[in-house]
């Protein structure tokens, strides 16, 4: 009998080995992006690798590269993302301008990223079921939304930004384990590749020490750790301004009427609608669009019933993320990271360029994701 259930237990040895799960994980966006290394370069590539001048010098641009803005047209100087920049100058000065090329190593980051979610979410679950860990990760790779960052060349900044966010929480959560300051150094030290790579890793100010909390931290360590990382959010946002110019981004009407809005009751009202539009694509992401902006998304009145409903619903997922604090369940930390990875782009605080994009919601995904594999273990 013994050697029967050896026998039959043999069949499922892939699922057991963590290794095999780890390939899976690794492999898996190569199955659904292997067609964007047919794509060409398209809409605002140019800003980044085509026609970009200090990207074309190949390897002599990337000194020059890390002391300017990110875009820097007639009229338009902004940001400050070097590193997706450099990728691409090396890139060309290997391979010269090869869009497949470009499109490959997009697909590649990518799948690294999510090797490092893998493993991020083996640690800040320690006690799941490696199968539900895996779950969470392919669900959260798979998700449509993730098709603006990998099959756009010029958004390979966001698949840098989660790449060294993950890299950071995990470090962080190795710092909780080991007490070992080299693990807390590389936490604060991938967290500002982060930030330099995009200032969207800004959720991920909160959600670390949020998730090292719900991993059953000290408050000591939670401390120690959110102090290492606002003091690199605050290197990063000096460092431009010691490197350039202030940035000139000018706003059309066209990209967003709410610069352009005066009444607190529109701005608000848009705000909840746009949150429960972007509810709906995480839920039901179809059709998706490369734009969103003026006559795509209307401004809607605090008092309007679409914005209530988005109200009543966002409110009630607060609850039950606050109601789980004191438990540090997974369901309430799934639902935290939703909501702090969506509500800065709900246009509440800060106007969007182009309202709403597929690319903002990125880190509320991995709530979602999180959320629904939990609904479904336990149906």
């Amino acid at each position: 009998m013994n050697k029967k259930v050896k026998k039959k237990s043999g069949k499922t040895s892939f699922f057991s080995n963590s290794r095999n799960l780890w390939l899976v994980a690794f492999l898996f966006p190569f199955v659904l992006y292997w067609n964007t290394t047919f794509n060409k370069y398209s809409l605002d590539d140019h800003l980044v690798i085509e026609q970009n001048e200090q990207v074309q010098k190949g390897f002599r641009g990337i000194g020059e590269i890390l002391t300017s803005p990110y875009a820097e047209e007639e009229g338009l100087v902004y940001g400050y993302r070097p590193l997706v920049k450099i990728s691409f100058a090396i890139e060309y000065g290997i391979f010269g301008e090869n869009p497949g090329i470009n499109h490959f190593f997009s697909m590649l980051w990518f799948a690294i990223a999510m090797l490092i979610l893998f493993q991020l979410l083996k640690r800040l679950f320690p006690s799941a079921n490696i199968i539900f860990i895996l779950l969470i990760t392919l669900i959260y790779t798979a998700h449509p939304i993730h098709t603006e960052i990998v099959a756009s060349l010029k958004n390979r900044d966001e698949i840098f930004m989660l790449l060294f966010s993950f890299l950071a929480f995990y470090h962080g959560l190795k710092y909780t384990d080991s007490k070992k300051y080299t693990s807390l150094i590389w936490s604060g030290i991938f967290f500002f590749l982060a930030l330099i790579s995009k200032n969207t890793a800004l959720p991920f100010l909160i959600i670390i020490p949020l998730g090292i909390y719900y991993s059953g931290a000290k408050r000591k360590d939670i401390i120690v750790i959110s102090s290492v990382l606002v003091s690199v959010f605050v290197l990063s946002f000096i460092l431009p301004k010691l490197l350039f110019e202030p940035e000139v981004r000018p706003v059309l009407f066209y990209e967003n009427p709410l610069f352009f809005e005066d009444s607190l009751g529109i701005k608000l009202g848009t705000a909840a609608y746009i949150l429960l539009f972007y509810l709906r694509l995480v839920l039901f992401p179809h059709p998706l669009s490369f734009y969103y902006g003026f006559d795509e998304i209307p401004l809607h009145e605090l008092t309007s019933m679409v914005s209530i409903i988005s109200v009543i619903i966002h409110l009630g997922l607060l609850f039950f993320a606050i109601r789980g604090i004191k438990k540090r369940t997974p369901l309430s930390l799934g639902i935290w990271i939703y909501l702090l990875g969506i509500v800065l782009y709900s246009n509440a605080l800060i106007p969007a360029p182009g309202m709403v994009a597929d690319r903002f919601a990125i880190v509320a995904i991995l709530g979602f994701a999180i959320v629904l594999e939990i609904g479904r273990a336990h149906v």
